[in-house]
């Protein structure tokens, strides 16, 4: 049960069994991936490791502030994270600048998020079964353009089974005609 779970002392008894370190996802089975993340969980399994022992907090890391939020506010001696960067791998550049004192750059141009697009469609094409490549295609496709102009009308044109290429060309089509200034209204 959930409720009973002592993650610190959990945590304490791994590394007391060799554990090298130790990493929190800051949620229970219970929730899945509802709720919101709890940083006091790492927070208290970060104080009660021995420092020597590195603890990775995770849990709702979307942007650069939500990473920052987890270290100062837990402590941790890094960030584990999933979901955020799904269509979105532009957010270890702005961690990697912000860990180095810099400016962070940023959200990317149109056409570098079609060319990163391009390029996972590439690696994705490699790994994974022809049956599934459309259902993958259409979620990839959500994760690049999710929040970007007219990006419910590209992924309702293309909810029906279809075919991968027509599905790249559509997404790949849609992001030029953002950098050339089309679809000025949100999406």
């Amino acid at each position: 049960d959930d409720k009973h779970l002592n993650a610190p002392e959990f945590a304490c008894a791994m590394v007391e069994a060799g554990a090298a370190m130790i990493t929190v996802h800051g949620r229970t089975r219970t929730q899945g991936f509802s709720g919101k993340s709890s940083l006091e969980i790492i927070k208290k399994v970060r104080a009660a490791v021995p420092a020597h022992v590195p603890v990775v907090g995770n849990g709702d890391v979307i942007t650069l502030d939500d990473y920052v939020r987890m270290r100062v506010e837990t402590g941790c001696d890094a960030v584990m994270i999933g979901r955020g960067a799904l269509g979105n791998p532009w957010l270890f550049r702005d961690i990697r600048a912000w860990l180095r004192g810099e400016k962070p750059p940023g959200a990317p141009s149109h056409l570098e998020r079609r060319q990163v697009f391009l390029r996972h469609v590439e690696l994705m094409r490699g790994h994974t079964p022809d049956k599934r490549v459309i259902h993958e295609l259409r979620k990839a496709v959500a994760w690049y353009t999710k929040g970007l102009p007219n990006s419910a009308a590209l992924r309702d044109q293309h909810a029906a089974p279809g075919q991968p290429d027509e599905l790249v060309a559509a997404a790949a089509r849609y992001f030029e005609q953002l950098a050339a200034g089309g679809y000025a209204q949100a999406a």
